[in-house]
């Protein structure tokens, strides 16, 4: 410890505050003492001292931290933590294996780890690290794990952020809700307020409203004496400004996300950027969201959009701004393939369902209820998918002429609408069909009411959906300047059939030249919106989206 370090501690003889007594160990350089109060209390350090933790762990002299190696791990992490802006999303200083001598030192350099490798973006990697380290914690006798207790809290949230970030929503969960029971338990209030809020905005991407108010119910008030109290968890912003939008209330929503700053969470940009998205979608500047999303992703590295859970955010994200843009192609290729798998994750199935909702917002019911119909079944977990998916489905049995069917879908849907209040989820188009079932006498007019009056959308329909696959492939050539015959050799059919092919989309898009077809090409996002050839984390590079999705050449 030099002097002038010394000096910034201040000289209190042996008191009976936690403090105090930290404070008179390290200026006595009695280390052992020193290991006893951080053990002790670092609940109470991390809630109310920080800067005068970090002093102390940065006095510890180097024998002491190769005794106990973990301390180096957390010197980093309380220094990153303090930095409110710009701190590196890495740790700069790793141990060696040889180096762990307990099961704390060995559970704390693979937390270290992964969260090095989720910074990266390399989150399967990452996710094997927490699996190690869940492993060692498992192997604990009783008191072996009462003596990491303390350390649990802060552990096991890094664990849940691991597979919130590798899109695993659902382990994420798990892992929060044990770090809040072990930081209940050891009164680590920050703590408590970072689980509770990561727990919420799990359950309300979900649906599960109730369960995400009383999430942010359980985020324990700060005092004076919380360094952090100004510092609400973006999560629990990120929630509020989704229930404000479930309660049709876009305005609250655009002020609560306006409120975070993500400079202090920046592992939690895609969340931050997709809440911004769905508040574009009523309150406007769907361009200019649109333009500073991608500027932000030129900006971080490129696995961190390529791959996890930020990478479905940022799918849903870019699809929804496009949809608002009425740019119907980019829309399209914003998704992932795997949005058809109804079993698959959280992600994936509202992925379906808000691809379903864009098809029937554009009068394509048969294609739309392919999406929604097996979803019926599989997201009964998932509020948020379920309700669109119900009244989706009504809508298409509706349109086929099945109106006994598709009215019982639809009052289901507005069943449970308002029991998760979920009025958000039913767009204008669906509101249509809504006054047409009370016309019918169908539906009792008060059981629709704040759907009916919910403020509008800026969701505009594309008379792009109309085209077949192979039409679309035309229509993106023509709109990139290719001649007819340079369509033909691209698509490896004749200059006839391209003929045919433009002939049926001037027909169906209302336009008579390829100037006219042109300009509503490019107003409408063709030729789709194109991103660097992502690599995936074993570093071999993926096929664009629009390539996979393009249909057979024997079709």
């Amino acid at each position: 410890m030099t002097a002038d370090s010394a000096r910034s501690w201040p000289r209190h003889g042996r008191g009976s505050s936690p403090l105090e007594t930290l404070t008179h160990a390290v200026l006595g350089e009695d280390w052992q003492a020193v290991l006893v109060l951080l053990g002790a209390n670092w609940p109470h350090y991390m809630n109310r001292h920080p800067a005068e933790l970090l002093d102390a762990l940065s006095a510890l002299p180097a024998a002491v931290l190769a005794e106990n190696p973990r301390l180096k791990v957390a010197r980093e992490y309380v220094a990153r933590t303090l930095s409110a802006q710009g701190r590196p999303l890495v740790f700069r200083e790793a141990v060696s294996s040889d180096m762990l001598r307990t099961p704390l030192d060995r559970c704390a350099e693979l937390t270290a780890q992964s969260v090095a490798l989720r910074a990266a973006g390399r989150f399967t990697d990452a996710v094997a690290m927490v699996d190690t380290a869940k492993e060692v914690l498992a192997g604990l006798r009783h008191q072996e794990l009462q003596d990491v207790a303390r350390a649990l809290p802060e552990l096991r949230y890094q664990w849940g952020l691991t597979r919130e970030l590798a899109g695993q929503y659902h382990a994420a969960l798990t892992e929060y809700t044990s770090s809040f029971d072990y930081a209940t338990a050891t009164e680590h209030t920050r703590m408590q307020a970072m689980s509770a809020a990561s727990a919420s905005w799990i359950h309300v991407l979900a649906g599960r409203t109730r369960a995400a108010r009383q999430w942010l119910d359980r985020i324990p008030p700060s005092t004076p004496d919380d360094w952090w109290r100004h510092r609400t968890p973006a999560p629990a912003q990120f929630t509020r400004a989704i229930l404000a939008i479930d309660a049709l209330q876009p305005e609250t929503a655009e002020h609560l996300i306006d409120q975070v700053d993500i400079r202090q969470s920046a592992e939690h940009w895609a969340p931050y950027q997709f809440v911004r998205g769905v508040v574009a979608v009523y309150r406007g500047g769907a361009r200019t969201q649109l333009a500073e999303l991608e500027a932000f992703i030129a900006e971080i590295p490129e696995q961190q959009a390529a791959t996890g859970g930020n990478a479905a955010l940022l799918g849903l994200t870019r699809h929804t701004l496009f949809t608002v843009l009425g740019q119907s192609a980019n829309a399209h290729n914003a998704l992932h393939d795997d949005r058809l798998t109804p079993a698959g994750s959280l992600l994936t199935q509202l992925a379906a369902v808000i691809e379903a909702r864009w098809l029937a917002h554009n009068h394509q019911f048969a294609a739309a209820r392919k999406f929604v119909v097996p979803l019926i079944g599989a997201a009964t977990a998932y509020p948020r998918v379920l309700v669109p998916a119900l009244f989706i489905a009504g809508m298409a049995y509706r349109a086929d002429g099945d109106t006994t069917t598709g009215n019982e879908y639809i009052i289901d849907a507005l069943n449970l609408a308002p029991a998760y209040g979920l009025f958000g989820s039913i767009t204008t188009n669906m509101r249509n069909v809504i006054d047409d079932m009370i016309a019918e006498g169908a539906l009792d007019p008060a059981a629709a009411d704040p759907i009916r009056h919910a403020p509008a959308s800026g969701v505009t329909g594309s008379p792009f959906v109309a085209l077949t696959p192979r039409e679309h492939e035309t229509v993106t050539h023509a709109a990139a300047g290719a001649t007819v015959t340079q369509i033909a050799d691209a698509m490896f059919i004749s200059p006839n059939t391209v003929k045919t092919l433009l002939k049926n989309v001037y027909r169906k898009l209302g336009v008579h030249t390829r100037t006219e077809l042109t300009t509503l090409a490019h107003a409408h996002g063709y030729p789709p919106f194109t991103r660097p050839v992502p690599k995936n984390e074993t570093g071999t590079t993926r096929e664009p989206l629009q390539n996979r999705l393009r249909p057979s050449r024997h079709q």
